[in-house]
């Protein structure tokens, strides 16, 4: 399931829209976060979270917890029909959380996989933290990172009988954006296969060479067989670019060409703005990106 989404749309208008469409009711904060000035909160569903007015360029922005997303399908909104229309109104997302639950292994297992070196894993840093109730989440992956898994007992976190072990993937920037993408145009599978690129847990007690080691069995089954989909961020960047070009043309196009027809048709202004104009260091890996 999807189970948490960051969404930046153009302007509080139409992140307003996107979420009057969902049936979300806005409750005014008085104050905004995160470099906004203004805020609202879900006022009929659980975890929504909206905030307008930044700075140039910062759009508005929309969290939507797993407590949202679920309320939301309990209203007959579905995650790919969420995704859908936000996609429709030229959403971005900067942060995409895959889950599964699974009896077929426990927390613990986990983290004996991950001592044995019987995952494959995007990044080294991996690490156990245990709560002051004794459950334990491991988390694969550095926490900073724009793809990280952790696992936890999802059935003591909820007060539930019986072991289930929640694996979540958490996706942020432009990995979030590749999973959002796949997830509107192919579908689930398409971003479990996804997952499997960044994480995959294998069989055998001595993995020697991981790049040729077979998969774990449970974990083939966790994922229902989808498979591994790799997808470079040079693609990402494509795409990044290309919405790049998109909001030109839509949002100054006009401007551009009223200013070129009063200078006769000269554009050499226009190359004297772009040469003067400085790139987001955030947006600069998109010049350069290679295979992941």
């Amino acid at each position: 399931m999807v189970d948490y989404l960051s969404l930046t749309l153009l302007d509080y208008r139409t992140s307003s829209t996107f979420l009057a469409t969902l049936g979300v009711e806005l409750e005014p904060l008085g104050f905004g976060r995160h470099g906004y000035r203004e805020g609202a909160v879900g006022a009929n569903v659980p975890a929504v979270e909206v905030y307008w007015d930044g700075s140039d360029g910062m759009g508005s922005h929309v969290r939507l917890g797993g407590s949202a997303l679920r309320a939301l399908e309990v209203l007959g909104v579905s995650p790919a029909d969420l995704c859908s229309l936000a996609a429709d109104l030229g959403a971005r997302c900067t942060r995409f959380d895959w889950a599964l639950d699974t009896a077929l292994v426990g927390v613990g297992d986990v983290a004996a996989l991950v001592r044995a070196g019987q995952v494959r894993r995007y990044g080294n840093r991996w690490s156990v933290i245990e709560s002051d109730s004794g459950a334990s989440t491991v988390y694969i992956g550095a926490r900073s990172s724009m793809a990280m898994m952790r696992a936890y007992d999802c059935a003591a976190v909820h007060g539930l009988e019986g072991r289930v072990t929640r694996l979540e993937t958490e996706f942020k920037a432009e990995r979030a954006q590749v999973a959002f993408r796949l997830f509107v145009e192919q579908g689930w599978a398409a971003v479990t296969g996804y997952v499997r690129s960044a994480f995959e847990f294998l069989a055998g007690a001595d993995v020697t060479n991981r790049s040729r080691a077979r998969s774990a069995g449970w974990w083939e089954r966790v994922c229902s067989g989808a498979g591994v989909l790799r997808v470079s961020l040079a693609t990402a960047a494509e795409c990044s670019i290309a919405r790049c070009r998109e909001w030109v043309r839509r949002q100054v196009a006009g401007v551009l060409r009223l200013v070129s027809e009063y200078e006769g048709g000269d554009v050499s202004w226009l190359s004297e703005i772009v040469s003067c104009a400085k790139i987001p260091p955030r947006r600069r890996f998109l010049l350069y990106s290679g295979g992941v």
